[in-house]
């Protein structure tokens, strides 16, 4: 039998289907390595027509199964809910479509369903691991991991943060994680790489004299728009009055009175917001990125990476970040920008007041341009394929199934 891969995804917004898309470019670049049965929420392709353009491509190399959509942050509860309904709908996939592999796009959410429920050596789980730094700082969640890694059901886990490899393959007592670029389209990177920019170690910013800054991706209280509106409330009138503000992106509806909230409230600070709230394709994203001087990520309780940063970067944008785990520390190791400490909204202002008197902002085009390269959806794609033929045992894509 061919090799089969059950692609299973039951998140909509924010990364999902710009993941799914790097994968499926790349595998139709390839001339389809494997099968690929996709488990994706019917919402997924109706907001992504590039998507779903993919899929109708694929032919006879790609089923689609329809699942439910489940919420991304619902609390601890909602957590181990989704996590448990996760594995009891894989079981199902897997003695549906008969999977070689199965590769779980957000497996953060199914660790205890490859714990426990999916626990068999027939069963053959991968995923892609968003936060493991969460789990390796807690006890409880440690031990949990620990049962994950030896849990013969799993065969790789693609990390973003390639700072925990190590310990996640000593934890496994074989080789299990490989680090995963975080990928953004190649021909982004590609646009900024030729320019003549100097290797200098700050940027000018809002040389017209208003700071335009923005706020883009899935926006929801995580990624800090109540932060942003209490700092701007702190500004002094003279930055505040020359400070405009994009907040573009799909707004997590189940948080609609807090965020109309907030942006009632920066309304009432700043010169002016204009929000764009839809689906943002990339070359949207990238429109808005380059009326932009500064992107804000004051995200709140966040320990993984942002796509935003990557896109910001390749943009030649500098950015503001809280300063948070491997968010924080891309910034300031690539030198991307300048970071806040979560959580403050005094020191935002601060940062923002500073950058608003001098005019300039801390940043490298050469490194972000580097850092950008280093994270091209080529480069996730590729890391993710070869991980799965690997695990497969199919090098090069032509072995039988093995089972």
């Amino acid at each position: 039998m061919t090799s089969r891969v059950l692609v299973y995804d039951p998140y909509v917004g924010g990364h999902h289907p710009l993941y799914l898309r790097h994968l499926l470019g790349h595998w139709q670049s390839r001339g389809w390595p494997f099968e690929v049965v996709l488990a994706v929420p019917p919402a997924m392709l109706d907001l992504d027509p590039i998507l779903q353009t993919l899929v109708d491509a694929a032919g006879s190399a790609l089923t689609v199964e329809s699942i439910p959509k489940r919420r991304g942050r619902a609390g601890l509860r909602g957590v181990v809910h989704n996590d448990i309904a996760t594995g009891f709908e894989i079981r199902r996939l897997i003695h549906r479509v008969r999977p070689t592999d199965t590769l779980c796009m957000y497996f953060d959410h199914a660790q205890l369903s490859t714990a426990f429920i999916l626990r068999r050596r027939d069963f053959r789980i991968s995923g892609v691991f968003f936060r493991p730094a969460t789990a390796l700082r807690n006890r409880y969640r440690k031990s949990l991991l620990e049962r994950v890694l030896r849990s013969p059901s799993l065969t790789r886990l693609f990390v973003l943060d390639p700072t925990n490899i190590d310990d996640l393959n000593r934890m496994a007592h074989r080789h299990v994680a490989t680090w995963l670029p975080d990928g953004i389209e190649d021909e982004l990177i590609a646009a900024t790489s030729d320019s003549d920019e100097a290797n200098s170690s700050e940027v000018s910013v809002g040389a017209a004299g208003t700071l335009r800054l923005l706020l883009v991706g899935s926006i929801s209280r995580r990624k800090g728009i109540e932060l942003i509106a209490e700092a701007a409330q702190l500004l002094e009138p003279s930055a505040a009055e020359k400070t405009e503000l994009v907040v573009a992106g799909p707004q997590e509806t189940s948080e609609s009175e807090q965020i109309n909230a907030a942006l009632a409230q920066l309304r009432s600070s700043l010169a002016d917001v204009r929000v764009d709230n839809r689906f943002l394709s990339t070359s949207a994203m990238h429109a808005h990125l380059a009326e932009s001087d500064v992107v804000l990520t004051p995200y709140v309780e966040h320990s993984g990476s942002s796509n935003i940063v990557i896109h910001a970067a390749a943009a030649a944008k500098p950015v503001i970040a809280t300063d948070l785990d491997l968010l924080g520390r891309t910034v300031r190791e690539n030198q991307l920008g300048l970071v806040v400490d979560p959580n403050d909204a005094t020191a935002l202002a601060h940062a923002l007041s500073t950058v608003f008197a001098s005019r300039t902002i801390p940043f490298r085009a050469d490194m972000a341009r580097a850092f950008a390269q280093k994270n091209s959806a080529s480069a996730f794609a590729e890391t993710i394929t070869g991980g799965l033929l690997e695990a497969i045992g199919a090098p090069d894509g032509s072995s039988e199934q093995r089972r």
